[in-house]
């Protein structure tokens, strides 16, 4: 959006030509929005000139130019009417690119006095300007900004200057104020209706007679500037107000109204419509219209209608300007590839209340160009009314915010300059402000004191806010499920050899359904990504099972483990971490090499694992002859056993020996404290036993038994065991166990005296020793 700093200045009590154009331009970068790029405007008029139009033909234009005092022969024109001054540049008629402007075309017949016609005109084009190329993404929440008089409230704030009230160069038309619809009446002769909720308001005034003039100097100047072109006095003035204020207005031929009524609906269905610019549309019942009583006359918000628009003939006019829903005047531009000045404006959300003030801006300029009498009816107004709003922030608020100390005449200031009213409190517990916010700013912009906040900051500088690094409130706090977590991967990474792998939290149903596994009390999810993956997982083992089989193409050992959670509505926690792992081996998996790995994870760990025979129905991946549920004390941390080969076979061919431990557990369980114990600087001894055992009598009972036999045991190791057939209900083990004393050597005596404390020891187990 191009803005013109001279224009800007007309509402800032200081001349230009004493700004820091670059000061201005940087503090409104880090103020208020970027500006993209800025560039100084003086235009070229060298070789330019003012010629009256005395004659036309098919083959030239004649005019005369006082400016040179004498006639010049120009080219064909088309729009060329004879009485009327143009500008020339050379010998050809001046055209729009003269002026910078990215668009074809000559430029408009101007209206101007005899000393503009001598040469004077050039004082209305020659004066020195800054245009400011604002990027339109950084005001997109700012509708304010969207206009010449809201830029210039920005900048008389930051360059603490005085902002000129905008009611000294309006007209204060009188305003009749209605509901949903007008009603005809005594200084109001039209009936306005609106009949569509995309239209909160809508204002309305029949001016009457018109006078047509050509463009007025110093307004195209201004248009040009800021990439628009001049056409005639009342449509300039449109195109002026709307970006002056930053409302879009429009200005109907009042005649073309049937019954002298305005109504603002939606469209019919395939209602047709020719716009501006001969563009016939087919409208959606979704668009928004302007229409009479039998038809479309305007595309509210975006264009108005050929038929209804202001032309040559017109004689009298009516001007409107209204609040529409940005979404809907969006979607309709976008739809029908008409995105224009207008629309482009009331996308962004425009305070609906300054459709008024469009107005009057539009009838004091008029009046001042001499095209509109002073004759003109009362402003009617139908629609919702706005009210500011109010919000509350604490002065404690604002400095725990920022970081820093700030003065309350500061935030006073700074607010009451951006057009906010703020009154203040001194309560027991601080300073309080209470602060009104215009209507301007309440849509898309400030509803919370965060949003206050920011005003006050922005405008104090952020690059003034001293820097400071961010403070960290450090305490201390346990890192164990941190730590045990890493070492328990570890093992199994280093000395099982084993990979980890990560799977998504969803069973994937088409996998279970092949393995034939049916989960009963697992956790569906309402909104599933996808209806492959609709369920929380309430075991890691099948996802294990298909990494196996992914992987079985290439590779005929396979060991892979996973940390992970799992959900099921029998656990009371419903949702625990696990720690599943698998062996698998296209031949054979040995399921007491597996426990005997595992054994280093318990010995990492300082924890003591019961192997007992399951009490209760298992998973349908175990085989329930060859697995075992693992205890610490009383505690069932898990399972371990080896991989039904029926269940298995639909997927896989090969052994395998799973397990499936309490993770929660693992990572909980209290750190070994180890404490030195001196060992014997005497030799130690070491005895064997072998023995005949019930089957019914496990290796751990008779090894602690034979470990509190004497005090001089200091361990005991099984090295054998074996079976025969025809010893039906026993086998045979061998336990060698290390005797040792902290005052001597055991002699023979001794040690016969621990062998006989042994051999009583485990006899009450029924042993026979051999």
């Amino acid at each position: 959006m191009k803005i013109s700093l001279a224009w800007v200045f007309d509402y800032i009590d200081y001349p230009l030509s004493k700004i820091n154009v670059d000061k201005v331009v940087h503090l409104f970068n880090t103020r208020t929005a970027e500006i993209e790029h800025y560039q100084k405007v003086e235009f070229d008029l060298k070789g330019m000139f003012l010629a009256r139009v005395k004659k036309t033909s098919a083959k030239e234009v004649v005019a005369y130019s006082a400016e040179l005092g004498k006639e010049v022969k120009l080219s064909p024109r088309s729009d060329a009417v004879v009485g009327k001054c143009y500008l020339v540049k050379g010998k050809r008629w001046a055209q729009l690119s003269d002026f910078g402007l990215d668009k074809d075309g000559l430029f408009s017949a101007l209206v101007v006095t005899d000393k503009q016609e001598k040469g004077d005109w050039k004082k209305d084009f020659t004066s020195i300007d800054y245009i400011l190329d604002v990027d339109n993404k950084s005001i997109n929440h700012r509708p304010d900004l969207w206009g010449h008089y809201g830029i210039a409230r920005e900048i008389a704030a930051f360059l603490n200057l005085k902002l000129k009230p905008l009611s000294k160069v309006l007209t204060h038309q009188k305003v009749v104020d209605f509901g949903k619809k007008s009603k005809k009446g005594k200084g109001h002769s039209f009936e306005i209706v609106i009949d569509t909720a995309a239209c909160s308001r809508f204002a309305g005034l029949y001016a009457g007679k018109i006078k047509h003039k050509d463009s007025e100097p110093w307004m195209a100047a201004r248009l040009i500037k800021v990439g628009a072109r001049s056409i005639n006095t009342v449509v300039d003035l449109t195109n002026y107000v709307m970006f002056d204020i930053g409302h879009p207005m429009h200005v109907f031929d009042a005649d073309k109204f049937d019954k002298k009524q305005v109504i603002v609906r939606n469209a019919k269905k395939s209602e047709k419509l020719m716009v501006l610019g001969e563009q016939d549309l087919k409208l959606r019942s979704e668009d928004i219209v302007v229409a009479d009583h039998n038809q479309a006359v305007s595309l509210a918000g975006i264009k108005g209608g050929q038929a209804s628009g202001f032309s040559d003939e017109t004689k009298e006019i009516f001007l409107e300007s209204a609040g529409f829903d940005a979404t809907v005047i969006r979607k309709t531009a976008q739809h029908f590839k008409l995105r224009t000045e207008a629309s482009c404006r009331f996308e962004k959300s425009l305070d609906p209340m300054q459709n008024i003030n469009v107005i009057q801006r539009f009838v004091y300029l008029a009046k001042k160009a001499g095209v509109l009498s002073s004759g003109a009816e009362s402003i009617v107004s139908v629609g919702k009314v706005y009210t500011e709003q109010q919000c509350t922030i604490t002065h404690a608020f604002i400095e725990q915010r920022i970081g820093m100390s700030v003065k309350q005449s500061f935030v006073q200031d700074t607010l009451t300059k951006l057009g906010f009213k703020v009154a203040l409190k001194k309560l027991k517990s601080g300073i309080v402000y209470s602060v009104t916010v215009p209507t301007f700013r309440v849509k898309k912009d400030i509803e919370i004191q965060e949003d206050i906040l920011e005003e006050i900051v922005r405008m104090y500088g952020f690059e003034n806010i001293e820097y400071q690094l961010p403070v960290r409130q450090m305490s201390a706090f346990d890192t164990q499920a941190a730590r045990r977590t890493a070492d328990i991967k570890k093992f199994l990474a280093f000395s099982c050899n084993m990979h980890e792998v990560r799977d998504y939290l969803f069973y994937d149903e088409s996998f279970i359904s092949r393995l034939g596994y049916s989960p009963s009390k697992i956790i569906s999810v309402k909104n599933s990504v996808s209806q492959n993956w609709t369920t929380l997982v309430d075991s890691l083992v099948p996802h294990l099972l298909k990494n196996v089989e992914l992987n079985a193409v290439d590779r005929s050992t396979i060991r892979l483990f996973e940390w992970n959670s799992i959900w099921s509505k029998a656990d009371k926690k419903l949702e625990r971490k696990s720690l599943a792992g698998i062996v698998f081996d296209k031949k054979s998996v040995d399921f007491y090499a597996v426990k005997q790995e595992l054994q280093g994870l318990w010995d990492l760990l300082g924890v003591q694992v019961e192997f007992q025979k399951p009490k209760k129905s298992l998973s349908a991946w175990y085989d329930q002859y060859k697995t075992a549920e693992l205890f610490v004390g009383k505690q069932r941390i898990g399972l371990i056993g080896m991989i039904n080969q029926e269940f298995m076979g639909s997927v896989l061919t090969g052994q395998g020996c799973l397990f499936e431990l309490d993770a929660d557990f693992l990572i909980t369980v209290p750190d070994k404290s180890t404490e030195f114990e001196q060992w014997s600087k005497y030799q130690d001894v070491t005895y064997d036993i072998s023995m005949l055992v019930p089957l019914k009598v496990s290796a751990d009972e008779l090894k602690a038994a034979i470990l509190k036999a004497d005090k001089h045991i200091q361990s005991v190791d099984l090295v054998d065991y074996f079976e025969k057939e025809d010893w039906l209900d026993k086998r045979s083990v061998t336990f060698r166990y290390q005797m040792s004393s902290m005052k001597k050597t055991l002699d023979k005596d001794d040690m016969d005296a621990i062998a006989q404390s042994v051999q009583k020891a485990v006899k009450k187990y029924h042993v026979e020793v051999r």
